[in-house]
């Protein structure tokens, strides 16, 4: 059976008359009678009595009424949930990406899509390098912030950030090594984005190591094949009236 079948059945019972029934559902009355017995045939039951022009439900006829009506209201129901998700966007997106990025790259972007998302939750999951391409391939991720290039041709990938870097490395805590160097205990190699505000504040000092700034890349990446929710869509909006004026799409 399908929910057309159960509309024209409803229509029947509401209006007592396979005729009117068919005006109202646009069909040939020998049409609607069809439907009627193919869900007859399918429940195993006569779902209407028949007395000349006039009809009337059987017991199985009422008890399906019943059943119909919670159907139909279940599919309104759900048309409406998805159409309210259009309107006011609900649910939850994954990010997959190192500590230090969501901290120092794009705590601007996390604060402005939930302004305008804020029924949205954002979940962050901590992950390196090819882990955080791994986290978005196998669908754990809705999307990954990871430094470029990405191989992976099944990616969609959108340059988000650029910085100075003195070193291409991840560590488990770049907290840790701006306060191993604040207590003088050496010299930390991280991205210039990372330590901006203890170099105003004196705490740390910058040393360029060649006469050509070493840059790092940030991407944004995730699947090219998977349906876009208008969250995601949102996310992604948001991520780019945010970047710098380098950003730009680049096809993984």
């Amino acid at each position: 059976m399908d929910f057309d079948q159960l509309h024209t059945f409803l229509e029947i019972v509401r209006l007592k008359s396979f005729s009117k029934a068919a005006q109202t559902c646009f069909r040939t009355q020998p049409a609607i009678s069809a439907q009627v017995r193919q869900l007859e045939q399918e429940l195993r039951a006569e779902l209407f009595e028949r007395f000349g022009s006039r009809i009337s439900l059987t017991t199985a006829g009422k008890i399906f009424a019943e059943y119909a009506e919670q159907l139909l209201e279940l599919r309104r129901r759900a048309q409406d949930a998805i159409a309210e998700l259009e309107r006011d966007p609900r649910g939850e997106l994954v990010i997959a990406a190192n500590e230090a990025t969501c901290i120092y790259v794009l705590p601007e972007v996390f604060s402005q899509f939930r302004q305008r998302f804020p029924a949205v939750q954002l979940q962050v999951v901590r992950s390196y390098g090819a882990h955080v391409v791994e986290a978005v391939m196998e669908n754990a991720a809705d999307f990954g912030l990871t430094q470029l290039p990405v191989q992976e041709k099944r990616l969609q990938v959108v340059g988000v950030h650029r910085d100075e870097i003195r070193i291409s490395m991840e560590l488990d805590s770049t907290e840790m090594m701006k306060r191993f160097a604040i207590a003088g205990l050496g010299v930390a190699f991280v991205a210039a984005s990372n330590c901006r505000e203890e170099i105003a504040a004196g705490k740390l000092r910058s040393l360029p190591l060649a006469p050509e700034p070493m840059t790092r890349r940030l991407g944004l990446i995730y699947r090219k094949d998977k349906a876009l929710s208008k969250a995601a869509l949102g996310f992604i909006q948001v991520v780019l009236d945010n970047v710098n004026s380098e950003s730009q799409l680049v096809v993984g």
